[in-house]
């Protein structure tokens, strides 16, 4: 399990991009709220992010062919819930018929000075999604497809499918750009380069580690990470305490990563960064974990 190449994702990417864009008109404000119920005792709005029912959370998911998707895992029923209660953070889960659980987006909007975010992104408005988590409840690992850190069961695949929705949330939302921080490296590694650190020094040093450690497979350098068997250019073990990453969807979003200042600083930092993996401290820890990975 080497993770897909850059190229493949982004064609990927692009292939769900132009699909689901033909599909974005079908859904309209009406359909996507239809059901809702709103009262005086509880003011707050039943919609997530203002905007999905879970009648209509249900339609997106027809329309873009997620439903068809996850039935090849076995997944044949699809029970929504929306909590939003907490009304700075919406919580929708997508669950079987048994009230197993294999979706879950914890989102909110946000300016981006109220996220701490620098420069001009401070003015934009930001489709936040503070935990995503996709799992198949039906999947087992094997040394082919080991366990990532923090999996508890496999991944369904649609995670090009779900990040699209994502974008096409963040335009009906008004959103400039998709903002996430990366809990796991494999998260960032995933993303990347679609998404982009907001710390152009951040970005560098991530850049140098893809590129430090791109002979070993995905799970061993995500474990490598996690357990402190990457070691920086002074012998230092290496911490994964991400910043924010954001996925520019408007040209105004866009601009802040063109700058001179944040390519010549990502670009100096990649050049004086250097990492490599502790293979023996690995194996030691892999060991005491029981886990066997390719």
């Amino acid at each position: 399990m080497t993770g897909p190449s850059d190229k493949d994702a982004r064609n990927r990417r692009s292939e769900v991009g132009k699909r689901f864009a033909s599909r974005y008109d079908e859904l309209g404000p009406e359909e996507l709220a239809a059901g809702a119920e709103w009262s005086i005792d509880e003011p707050q709005s039943a919609l997530f992010l203002g905007t999905y029912s879970e009648a209509g959370i249900r339609r997106v998911a027809e329309i873009y062919g997620l439903i068809e998707l996850v039935k090849v895992h076995g997944i044949e029923t699809i029970d929504v819930e929306i909590d939003t209660r907490d009304p700075f953070l919406h919580v929708l889960k997508l669950k079987e018929e048994d009230g197993a659980v294999f979706f879950e987006l914890r989102a909110r909007t946000a300016l981006g000075r109220d996220l701490g975010l620098p420069g001009k992104l401070a003015d934009l408005p930001f489709y936040v999604v503070e935990w995503l988590s996709i799992e198949n409840p039906h999947g087992a690992f094997s040394r082919a497809r080991p366990p990532l850190p923090g999996q508890r069961h496999p991944g369904l695949g649609i995670g090009p499918e779900v990040e699209e929705i994502l974008v096409l949330g963040a335009r009906r939302q008004g959103s400039a750009a998709l903002v996430s921080w990366p809990q796991w490296y494999h998260n960032a590694f995933l993303y990347h380069p679609r998404w982009m650190f907001v710390d152009p020094r951040e970005e560098g040093r991530f850049a140098a580690l893809r590129r430090d450690l791109a002979g070993y497979s995905l799970p061993r350098v995500a474990w490598a990470v996690h357990l402190g068997c990457v070691r920086d250019a002074q012998g230092r073990a290496f911490e994964w305490q991400p910043g924010p990453l954001v996925l520019p969807r408007t040209r105004e979003a866009f601009r802040y990563f063109e700058t001179p200042i944040y390519r010549a600083t990502r670009f100096a930092t990649k050049a004086r960064s250097g990492f490599e993996l502790d293979e023996a401290a690995l194996d030691r820890a892999l060991a005491e974990r029981d886990l066997d990975l390719p």
